[in-house]
């Protein structure tokens, strides 16, 4: 008796080849779940349960109609892979599966396999964008607000800072309330007879509210978002949080395209990722060249002295190309000793360089601008 196993998107089979008839079948439940389980286990070169099952017992050799079914051959001898003769028909409607079951389980196979698809430093990318964008959007209604509030009480602006300003609209509104209810002491030795200030009727003092009400929602969401980018960074790339802050790694993992990218690039690269506009000058009118990008933000680089920063960034860039090699590649944690090497560069740049270089070219501070050619035009005094 010849046998052959072959396994459809609804069951596996075991036929005699001699009579064409069906020796054993083990139908797959009926069941979007179960089927999206099973191709996937068939589409990934694995061994269904259901075709470990079918052999089990059997002491002849069977010839199978797929390659994948030879790791079978630990529980049978397999006799070959053979296609499944023309005459054998195994349709799916004889056994109680409709085509539309198989098409709505090869659906939500694809939707699985693309939610599964998706990295975790995609949702960072995202988070910094919105982020941006809810930075941009609050200094919008900043700038509004301040026009606006600023025909009623002008000097308010001088008096207090951008958040107390807007919290003291939202909440208290009008001036003889902000000044009776506050606690700033440069309010209080204030009057609201003093104001230069036009009128505000209570329609428009409810409006002008409510709109600041929407400033501080803004605000609120910036940081809710921000600690998000935080946890999130601090999970994914711990190295790269501990070393360069978790909203300045997560702007470089954007600006590459992921954590993947990121970890590819060369250090010279990272030190001048988001200065790209600056570079492209350069090349194109031979102006200076750009020493660093947005790792200008960390304090170590933005409050150094400016014949500091460049040495400070390139110090930053080598560290951080390491730091997010470890995070992609092996999630080893060595982030203090990443930061503490960058550390005692900087002391050492501070000790090596604790003056600023003599300029070329005399005396004067305007050294003069590059032309395309690279040479410098003359100073105008």
């Amino acid at each position: 008796m010849a046998l052959i196993l072959t396994t459809t998107w609804f069951g596996t089979f075991l036929i005699d080849l001699t009579s064409g008839k069906i020796k054993k079948q083990k139908l797959f439940p009926k069941t979007v779940p179960e089927l999206c389980v099973r191709l996937n286990t068939l589409q990934s070169q694995g061994i269904l349960s259901e075709e470990q099952g079918m052999v089990k017992g059997l002491r002849e050799p069977i010839m199978v109609t797929d390659e994948r079914m030879k790791m079978l051959g630990e529980l049978i001898e397999i006799d070959g892979v053979e296609q499944l003769p023309e005459q054998i028909i195994l349709a799916s409607e004889d056994f109680g599966f409709s085509p539309e079951l198989y098409h709505q389980a090869i659906l939500e196979l694809g939707r699985s396999r693309t939610r599964k698809a998706v990295p975790r430093d995609h949702y960072i990318v995202q988070a910094v964008n919105g982020l941006d964008d809810l930075t941009q959007t609050a200094n919008l209604l900043s700038e509004r607000l301040h026009e606006w509030y600023g025909l009623y009480w002008p000097e308010l602006d001088d008096i207090v800072k951008e958040t107390e300003y807007v919290n003291l609209i939202s909440k208290l509104g009008d001036r003889d309330t902000i000044i009776d209810k506050t606690e700033n002491k440069k309010l209080k030795g204030f009057s609201a007879l003093e104001s230069v200030g036009a009128i505000f009727d209570p329609e428009d003092k409810e409006t002008v509210m409510g709109f600041a009400q929407q400033l501080v929602n803004v605000h609120a969401s910036e940081k809710s978002l921000e600690n998000y980018i935080k946890n999130c960074m601090e999970e994914l790339a711990p190295n790269i949080t501990m070393l360069i802050g978790p909203i300045i790694g997560a702007r470089l993992i954007a600006l590459t395209g992921g954590l993947s990218r990121l970890s590819q690039v060369s250090s010279s690269t990272i030190q001048l990722l988001g200065a790209e506009k600056a570079l492209f000058r350069h090349l194109r009118t031979g102006e200076r060249p750009p020493k660093h990008g947005i790792i200008f933000q960390h304090p170590l680089i933005h409050n150094a002295p400016y014949w500091h920063r460049g040495k400070i960034a390139r110090a930053f860039a080598g560290k951080l190309a390491i730091a997010a090699k470890l995070d992609y590649h092996s999630g080893k944690f060595m982030g203090d000793k990443l930061e503490e090497d960058v550390k005692r560069r900087v002391e050492e740049i501070r000790k090596k360089y604790p003056r600023p270089p003599a300029r070329k070219g005399g005396k004067g501070k305007d050294r003069g601008k590059r032309t395309r050619r690279g040479k410098r035009k003359k100073s105008k005094r």
